[in-house]
């Protein structure tokens, strides 16, 4: 009677070989994945109104993205209004140092207007719904009073407390919407469809209008954000983290403001203000 365990020693001698090498490629394999970190999309929230704060923490996160060598790209979702001058050329600064080092894909949410949009055009790519606003490229801002004489203040002109008189704030003001529209023309050229003083009317486009003038470049959602990231970044496979959680920070709250009234946009410093909001004009 043949040993029954004859038949089993048959087929171990005919394919030990190819389950040895089965079996170490699979071992290799998943010792690989603990060795060789997969590649990261990093993912960036600019969803509130840009304030110098929000600029602060939003540009250590990217600082974080570039330096960070799992990170190959980067998403940013974008769901904001806009908001102070000064911080959103911040954003928009860090972002194009950013891309410089590893291509950046922005996703528009519900609203990339003025100063957001300004921080968007920094991108190599933007993705955007087809509800989306998109634009207002231009400034809100306020002019000075002159400071008022006490018994107690001397004041050697009508506007020294503001640094500046009237005429000399509108051209500051007027600087700062060149600025910004000079950025627009700049990091889109080749692919807006719209003149320059069309641009500067501060228009709100929905998606599929700014996909149709060059301010974004396609209809698309979130995975299609992420697959264009990938794509950038000549990638296959890769994890998507949240740099915020990766940071561990507490993520940003969402605040989308659509009406701004014209209280919240006054001057509380001697300094020149300038904010790049969503401009709606009521009627009536």
């Amino acid at each position: 009677m043949e040993n029954s365990w004859e038949p089993v020693k048959r087929f171990w001698r005919r394919h030990s070989l190819p389950l040895t090498m089965a079996l170490a490629l699979a071992f290799g394999l998943v010792l690989a994945s603990y060795l060789v970190p997969q590649p990261v999309i990093g993912t960036l929230d600019l969803k509130a109104e840009i304030n110098s704060a929000f600029a602060e923490d939003f540009s250590e996160q990217v600082r974080f993205a570039r330096e960070n060598p799992e990170i190959k790209a980067v998403v940013v979702r974008v769901n904001s209004p806009g908001g102070e001058a000064a911080a959103s050329e911040d954003l928009y600064l860090s972002l194009l140092e950013l891309r410089k080092a590893k291509p950046v894909v922005v996703e528009v949410e519900q609203i990339a207007a003025s100063g957001a949009y300004y921080a968007s055009v920094a991108a190599n790519y933007v993705v955007a719904k087809p509800s989306s606003d998109i634009g207002g490229v231009g400034v809100i801002s306020s002019l000075p009073e002159p400071e008022e004489v006490g018994e107690n203040k001397i004041i050697t002109g009508p506007f020294k407390g503001q640094r500046t008189g009237k005429r000399h704030y509108a051209r500051q003001v007027e600087l700062i919407k060149e600025s910004f529209l000079n950025a627009v023309v700049e990091q889109r050229q080749g692919r807006l469809k719209l003149p320059k003083e069309v641009i500067a009317e501060a228009q709100v486009y929905k998606g599929m209008e700014a996909v149709k003038y060059g301010l974004v470049d396609e209809i698309g959602s979130g995975i299609r954000a992420l697959e264009k990231a990938a794509e950038l970044a000549g990638i296959v496979h890769y994890r998507v983290r949240d740099v915020s959680e990766w940071m561990g920070k507490k993520k940003q709250g969402v605040q989308v403001v659509l009406f701004v009234d014209e209280n919240q946009l006054s001057p509380k410093t001697n300094t020149v203000p300038a904010n790049y909001f969503l401009y709606v004009e009521h009627e009536g």
